[in-house]
């Protein structure tokens, strides 16, 4: 509380333990029995520093969710046991804000009073620190409670009278909300990012995670399984494991141990092995015998037969039986518990009772004139109570209690000990792992399971069953990946950048698409950002964030923000040619550096992308038919290279060109690179069309000749795309509304003197014409994400 009596303040000792909606923080520390801030000491050790400091000395921690930031606060209380820690870190004293209970009024005035009560007490003692573990909690029942000026008294104690320290703790996504919430938030907080950790720190984190889990689930969890969660958590970003790491790797360990303990939970395990050893049995009779029952006789194989399905019985009959005790059990332990409830239920009522009637006393008392007034035999038990001693109603209800309580004990016991049983012998393994992963990801396990290695080696053919006729630029690629992902590069550069030169559809997104399916899973951890709406000075911000002072300072930029959500991924900056020149400065830092900050201060890493710039300079070149590719090339390069914009260079300066790991030239597409791609764009359709029972088809020589008639060099494999699409597909989708439900083939011609295609449905033998309508729309195709300046 305030003095008000200029008395002196009373010593930190005599402060009130987790009073005044505050939780002190050997109490706060005691909710987390077993915590250690593992493999956060660097941060520790700068927020130390800030704290040491004379001004400037408070700190807003903010991270992704799941990076741990309240560990950094927890593990500041917890290192005061060391002996090593400062002096000054083991004199502060951390009190946590208990946001529930000063908000769980819902009112104003209750909040302002018990707010003020709360900085009454840090500041009666020197050194104290005020840690708020979500500052976006608190900042959202200031507002909802309309105690909006609670925020302001806050940061004028912070700042104006020093009477106490803090660091508030935020999430990534809600920075904005806080930079927002006070004019003076930046100068009065150093914002400090907690990163996701190195890899040596997340093995330890999730070494001592995995007890906890073991604890919990009773399943032990073997060494390959936490370093398979911990690569594939770190290689693959997906929506239903968003988190950032650790916490990313616990969701998945803790989604595999509930999917293990689930299965064996509700049938027999023991019971697979036996019916795969029926299933090789039936193999053998049938003919084909497996390895382990080859040179077994008809006779012997029956009489394993009927001892399997004998085993089988035998299996089913226990497990029936386990269950039906566990169910007992459970049914006990329900009643048990019920009529515990009620017998408190019943003290309560009879302590309500005795506290009634020592007040009638009271007033009985106090009514009578004499001075020594009778005792009634109510107000004898209530005294008896207040001094240890129990009525005898209350005295049997608590017996009849710790009866039940016992019961209930002794189930929980028996319980435990039967499900004990099932778990026995229980260990989450690698496939376990990978089997859930693959059911989150939708990845099949044989691709997650896949050596990387060997995903490597062989990504030169993997590219190249996507990227047609581009077989120079794809083998360039493959290897400067296989340098960076095997380490050959500076830690904090990308694995690769690239710049891409050629034509308009002759696969240059493609390739970045391929790589981001080959690399990190899928398509969508590819980003695409289209320069052309990065062409004036201001629009620039937008990638890096604004300015201090201007609006939308506080919500970051689209690219950092993008790279620090999802760090492994390809990025591609199209056309770049068309961004303003401010732009290079940025990409110069990614391609040195692999490091961009915002202008908030926030960091994102490009340490785990591919970076892939495409230019359109020198596409003439590519697409003049009377040089050969190695010339085209030859006159695209010299152009790249000339930094004299008004001479007919592309104004690049060496400095930027010479960042990229390489430098590769797209040909234009010939007629044999068309017609794979027409052939690939027919069997997407197939794809798309095969569940309802219909295919399509073509002939050879008709694909010929519509691919030599539509093939518009300029537009590249985008041009016989988009024929297909606006006709064939049209065909098609007119056919589906005329037959609902009915399967068939669609066969597509082509007249080369009309240059129409034509499609004709084969349904039961009968052919019908399906009218062309161009102006149909096609399946669209999704292709990752593409980021605009307007946006």
């Amino acid at each position: 509380m305030a003095d008000d009596n200029n008395q002196k303040p009373a010593p930190a000792a005599n402060l009130g333990p987790n009073s005044d909606y505050l939780i002190r923080g050997s109490d706060y520390l005691a909710k987390k029995p077993g915590f250690k801030a593992i493999g956060r000491e660097t941060e520790m050790k700068q927020v130390s520093n800030i704290l040491m400091r004379k001004d400037s000395n408070n700190v807003l921690l903010v991270g992704l969710p799941g990076v741990g930031v309240s560990s950094v606060s927890m593990g500041l209380q917890a290192s005061k046991e060391d002996l090593n820690s400062p002096s000054d870190i083991v004199g502060k004293r951390f009190y946590w804000l208990d946001t529930d209970a000063l908000f769980a009024s819902g009112d104003a005035t209750k909040v302002n009073e018990g707010f003020q009560k709360a900085i009454a007490t840090l500041s009666r003692a020197p050194d104290t620190v005020l840690v708020i573990d979500d500052f976006k909690d608190f900042l959202d029942g200031c507002r909802n409670t309309g105690a909006t000026n609670v925020i302001n008294s806050l940061m004028r104690e912070v700042r104006m009278n020093s009477a106490f320290q803090a660091i508030f703790e935020i999430r990534d996504t809600d920075l904005a909300e806080a930079l927002k919430c006070h004019s003076d938030m930046k100068e009065i907080f150093t914002l400090m990012e907690i990163k996701e950790p190195t890899r040596p720190a997340l093995v330890q984190m999730v070494d001592a995670g995995c007890k906890e889990l073991e604890d919990h689930h009773k399943i032990k969890i073997s060494d390959d399984a936490r370093k398979t969660a911990i690569d594939l958590t770190c290689k693959y970003f997906i929506r239903e494991l968003d988190s950032a790491q650790p916490k990313r790797a616990f969701m998945l360990l803790e989604g595999a141990l509930t999917e293990l303990r689930h299965a064996a939970h509700t049938h027999p395990r023991e019971r697979d092995a036996v019916e795969a050893q029926l299933q090789g049995i039936a193999s053998a009779l049938g003919g084909k015998p497996p390895e382990d029952l080859k040179g077994k006789s008809a006779g012997e194989l029956q009489t394993m037969k009927i001892e399997a399905e004998q085993e089988i019985v035998e299996i089913n009959a226990s497990w029936e039986d386990r269950q039906k005790k566990l169910r007992a059990l459970y049914a006990d332990q329900r009643k048990a518990e019920e009529e515990i409830r009620i017998l408190d239920s019943k003290i309560e009522e009879e302590r309500i009772k005795q506290i009634e009637a020592a007040k009638q006393l009271e007033k009985d008392q106090a009514a009578q004139k004499e001075s020594e007034a009778p005792v009634t035999t109510k107000g004898l038990q209530f005294k008896l109570s207040k001094s240890g001693f129990k009525g005898t109603v209350e005295q049997q209800l608590s017996e009849e209690r710790a009866q039940w309580d016992k019961l209930a004990r002794d189930n929980r016991a028996k319980f435990d000990a039967l499900t004990a049983e099932i778990n026995e012998g229980l260990e989450l393994k690698n496939e376990h792992i990978l089997q859930e992963f693959s059911r989150l990801s939708g990845v099949p396990v044989s691709r997650l399971g896949q050596d990387e290695t060997t995903k490597l080696l062989a990504l030169d053919e993997t590219l190249k069953k996507r990227v047609f006729g581009q077989d120079e630029p794809v083998k360039a690629v493959a290897k400067s990946v296989r340098r960076g992902r095997t380490g050959l590069k500076k830690a904090n550069k990308p694995i690769g950048s690239f710049l891409f030169l050629g034509p308009s559809g002759v696969g240059k997104t493609e390739l970045a698409k391929a790589l981001a399916e080959a690399l990190f899973g899928d398509e969508s951890s590819l980003k695409v950002y289209n320069m052309s709406e990065y062409q004036e000075k201001h629009s620039v911000s937008t990638l890096i964030g604004a300015p201090p002072g201007y609006e939308g300072y506080a919500d970051g930029g689209i690219l950092t923000n993008a790279m620090r959500r999802q760090p492994y991924c390809v990025n591609v900056f199209d056309e770049i040619e068309k961004g303003h020149k401010d732009v290079y400065d940025l990409f110069l830092q990614i391609l040195d550096e692999g490091m961009l900050t915002d202008r908030r201060g926030l960091t994102a890493s490009f340490a785990n992308s591919i970076n892939i710039m495409t230019s359109n300079i020198g596409a003439e070149h590519f697409l003049d038919e009377t040089i050969s590719f190695d010339e085209a090339k030859k006159r695209a390069l010299a152009v790249l290279w000339n930094p004299d914009k008004e001479n007919g260079g592309s104004g690049y300066r060496p400095e930027f060109l010479n960042r990229f790991t390489g430098i590769f030239c797209f040909n234009r597409l010939g007629q044999p690179e068309i017609m794979m791609i027409a052939d690939k764009t027919f069997k997407e359709i197939n794809s798309w069309i095969a569940e309802q029972g219909l295919s399509v088809s073509m002939d050879k020589a008709d694909k010929e000749k519509m691919c030599q008639d539509q093939y518009i060099p300029r537009g590249g494999a985008r041009s016989i795309q988009k024929y297909i699409e606006n006709n064939i597909t049209s065909d098609i989708s007119d056919t589906i509304l005329r037959h609902p439900g009915e399967a068939g083939t669609l066969k597509v011609t082509y007249d080369k003197d009309a240059k129409v295609a034509t499609t004709t449905f084969v349904s039961e033998g009968v052919e019908k014409k399906a009218p062309a309508n161009e102006n149909a729309p096609a399946k669209p195709k999704p292709v990752g994400t593409v980021f605009n300046a307007s946006k």
